[in-house]
């Protein structure tokens, strides 16, 4: 293959024109243009404030820096650990939060297929949107599969669903190693 994505099979994502418009929107918006660097935190980016990562996104996509994964089971919950301190923990047959509270990499319910683990996201958090980080809206869902090849490697996949910014859900893979 010559893309992360398989769904569509041209291997493009299907944005929608607003869509585009949108991104290249937030795509600006990250250079806080406005924003004198020492007005206060606010002129610095949210990696640099450590309140989330550039690298940790969801659904996870390989960058430049530091593609670790560290996944924690418990009976309950599991932990999703990405770059150097960003933990996303998700409630394994829970609910999503009834009050639908904006989160940091979203608001993630879990349960098993099978061997697979299957996280679904909603609720990301407008601030980590706004300045493109990611491939969604506030209001995307995303549902993400884990599943397990062989002793050393995962299969992971995940299917974006917003219609806001795409003309269909599209799905994308890819191998994680131990």
């Amino acid at each position: 293959r010559t893309s992360l994505i398989i769904e569509p099979e041209d291997g493009r994502i299907p944005w929608t024109e607003t869509g585009r418009e949108i991104r290249a929107a937030q795509r600006a918006a990250m250079a806080y243009p406005d924003m004198d660097e020492n007005d206060g935190p606010e002129g610095r980016s949210l990696a640099e404030r450590c309140m989330l990562s550039f690298a940790s996104i969801v659904p996870f996509t390989p960058s430049l820096y530091n593609n670790t994964t560290q996944i924690v089971q418990s009976p309950t919950h599991v932990m999703i650990l990405e770059m150097a301190h960003d933990a996303r923990i998700v409630k394994i047959d829970g609910e999503h939060d009834a009050h639908g509270v904006p989160r940091w990499h979203g608001d993630s319910i879990g349960y098993y297929e099978g061997d697979t683990l299957v996280v679904e996201t909603i609720n990301f958090h407008p601030e980590q949107v706004a300045r493109g980080s990611g491939y969604t809206s506030a209001n995307a869902k995303i549902t993400e599969r884990f599943s397990r090849v062989n002793e050393r490697e995962l299969r992971y996949q995940f299917t974006i669903e917003d219609p806001e910014l795409y003309e269909t859900p599209w799905t994308g893979e890819l191998p994680m190693f131990a």
